[in-house]
């Protein structure tokens, strides 16, 4: 998954809130490679490509060990209705202990000099404020802070938290978009703040759009009687601060946006398209901490379950004009990396909300996953045959073999050994081990002569292009400890790769990757053979 030049560190904790902070990079879109994309060649490797349509063994549809259903789920209302000025949509989430999430969407389908206006009241008194502003520093970067207030005559124009004595609420931005090819979104300033007025019962907000024929307006709050964020608890505001869901990117009825990069088909300063992976969602459920993250975490799970297509996967809409042009790529293509990362994170919701829902789409996925390996991969002979997965696929308009990222190669292994412990079926144990097979099988011709890694094999057979700057290097890491936590044991070609890529690092003073050390190998008593500890030779 090679991106654009807009690079997002989200700082995460993996696992539950008390762990130490993670970080996790994650940029927009492919980019295409400087030059001709080739390296040095990578020695024995033989670009032998499987496409075979191999019968597969369906895994069973439920997991292993079921967890037993919540108790009572989350009650999700949508209405959609014609009103004089268009489409009025409204999706309505009341939970368990009484929080209410809600959003408004209005399709205006008339011009008039006459702004919609849609009222919010906020009960309670002794209003206070608290938002995350945006400025340039000295050298032109963005920095993001914490401001605090009384509430004013009007909102900032970003998302905002409201405590008063009554209620607390989260309440966004009231976003302008004009819809354009390919699902993405063209947003435009909304030339209305959200107004305030005080009232007998507390406060008034009027949330104001221009009306323009074919734009759309939204807007959505989450309300409780309990503090939405603890504020005191460690970690809490730093996390927050990162959590954009106004400046570059967008949470939309649909899903979630993030600005459109140069090889994107369509592309512009303020187009934006819908991602498969949410990574707001991702932090929420994964970090938790707070009832604001649990409640728009389900939220937000729920909202991407209907993108996933017939196939399993969630499609990538935009065109690629780099991937078009090396492998005929067209729009509405698979990222593996994006795809894999949002099963991961619905495994982790299944097991938080216990919600089933989120468990049959992570499953759906799976099922996929298995034939796009089976039918997309380079085999790398070695000890034992290893396989390189292609990082891109287009089901209805078959292209040329794309490039394996061994970033992309890692997570895919790490999410079969997850699906492996979720359902105890070997087909993904075995899945696994091939994929780790074909890194350990290609572990030399990975590093560089100035100890930084090779991002891609190419289908010529070669290495190539830039890695990230870290982000490799927490996926060989995660890897790792998901072999200890299964095996006991880690794997010395992943150790000899991180090693390299760690002394890259700090050679040109990069920071920000994980650097705790990994859990300490142990004997672990398993069924299963557990995978090979020394490197290939």
């Amino acid at each position: 998954m090679k991106r654009g030049s807009i690079l997002i560190v989200w700082m995460v904790v993996m696992a539950v809130f008390s762990l130490p902070v993670t970080s996790f990079a994650e940029s927009m879109a492919p980019v295409q490679p400087a030059g001709n994309g080739a390296g040095e060649q990578p020695g024995d490797i033989e670009p032998a490509l499987q496409q075979q349509n191999a019968q597969m063994v369906q895994p069973a549809s439920a997991p292993a060990q079921q967890i037993a259903p919540a108790a009572q789920l989350p009650k999700e209302t949508v209405t959609a209705g014609k009103v004089a000025q268009g489409q009025r949509k409204v999706r309505t989430v009341t939970f368990p202990n009484q929080d209410r999430y809600w959003m408004e969407r209005m399709e205006f389908a008339v011009t008039s000099k006459t702004p919609y206006i849609q009222k919010i009241a906020v009960p309670g008194r002794n209003a206070t404020i608290r938002y995350v502003a945006q400025k340039q520093d000295a050298n032109k970067k963005l920095t993001r802070e914490w401001k605090t207030g009384p509430l004013g005559a009007v909102l900032p124009a970003t998302t905002v938290f409201i405590d008063t004595d009554q209620t607390h609420m989260l309440i966004s931005y009231p976003e302008r978009a004009i819809s354009r090819a390919n699902h993405t979104l063209e947003y435009r300033t909304n030339p209305y703040p959200i107004a305030v007025k005080q009232t007998a019962a507390g406060y008034e907000l009027a949330v104001t759009f221009p009306q323009e024929k074919g734009s759309i307006g939204e807007v959505w709050t989450l309300t409780s009687a309990k503090p939405l964020v603890d504020w005191s608890k460690p970690n809490l505001p730093a996390i927050w601060l990162l959590l954009d869901l106004h400046d570059q990117q967008k949470w939309s009825w649909d899903g979630f946006y993030v600005k459109t990069p140069a090889t994107y088909e369509p592309h512009g300063p303020n187009l934006y398209w819908r991602i498969p992976i949410n990574y707001v969602a991702k932090s929420f459920v994964m970090t938790g901490g707070s009832q604001a993250a649990d409640d728009l975490g389900w939220v937000m799970l729920s909202v991407i379950l209907p993108n996933q297509n017939q196939l399993g996967y969630w499609e990538t809409q935009p065109g690629s004009s780099w991937l078009r042009a090396l492998y005929g790529v067209q729009p509405g293509f698979y990222d593996t990396r994006f795809n894999t990362d949002m099963a991961i994170v619905l495994l982790r919701g299944y097991h938080k909300y216990k919600d089933v829902r989120f468990w049959n789409a992570a499953n759906r996925y799976a099922q996929f996953f298995l034939k796009h390996v089976e039918k997309n991969h380079f085999v790398l002979q070695g000890p034992k045959e290893g396989w390189l997965v292609s990082d891109y696929a287009h089901l209805a308009k078959p292209s040329k073999p794309t490039h394996s990222s061994l970033n992309h190669q890692l997570q895919e292994t790490k999410f079969l050994l997850e699906m492996f412990t979720e359902t105890k079926q070997p087909v993904y144990e075995e899945q696994a081990q091939k994929l780790l097979q074909g890194v350990k099988n290609s572990t030399a011709s990975w590093i560089k002569e100035n100890l930084d890694l090779h991002y891609a094999y190419l289908p010529s057979g070669q290495m190539g292009m830039a890695d990230y700057p870290f982000l490799t290097y927490d996926d060989l890491w995660q890897t790792q400890q998901m072999l200890i936590l299964l095996y006991g044991q880690m794997d010395s070609d992943l150790a000899t790769l991180m090693e390299s890529k760690r002394a890259f690092m700090d050679l040109a003073n990069i920071t920000g990757y994980i650097q705790r050390p990994l859990p300490e190998p142990k004997p672990v008593a398993a069924k299963v053979e557990a995978p090979e500890a020394v490197g290939n030779q």
